[in-house]
């Protein structure tokens, strides 16, 4: 019921009267709700993270193909300006997939920490509906 009354915009001191129960009570149970919420955000966003690294370099490497298909196509090697920006294109697209692999080790590290650090992954809290 505390976070029922919490989604709602109502006070500390407003749920403790309403409740009937003490304002320390009040704090306490909030401080449950954050820490969930906040250990299971963590979670979510450091699995996403590594899966988002490596589906960003994934990416890079396939986009890097297809312009280089492209490049062999006649029409594309008879027209210089577009053979140019598509140059620019798979250079900027190796930059940027060198400053990605320059971080690997950092991102490595970081999920090696969280594996050791979140051995068993928190599910998703369950919170009841506030409109049911």
């Amino acid at each position: 019921m505390v976070q029922e009354l919490l989604f709602l915009g109502y006070t500390q001191d407003r749920i403790a009267q309403k409740l009937n129960i003490s304002i320390r009570t009040v704090a306490r149970e909030i401080k449950k709700i954050r820490d969930s919420s906040k250990t299971w955000m963590d979670n979510l966003a450091n699995t996403s993270f590594i899966h988002e690294y490596r589906e960003t370099l994934e990416g890079i490497k396939l986009d890097m193909m297809y312009l280089r298909e492209i490049l062999n196509e006649e029409s594309v090697k008879s027209d210089i300006h577009l053979h140019l920006d598509i140059l620019k294109q798979i250079s900027s697209l190796r930059h940027n997939y060198g400053e990605l692999l320059h971080k690997g080790p950092m991102v490595w590290s970081i999920e090696k920490v969280l594996i050791k650090k979140n051995s068993d992954l928190i599910p998703t809290p369950k919170m009841p509906s506030i409109w049911a």
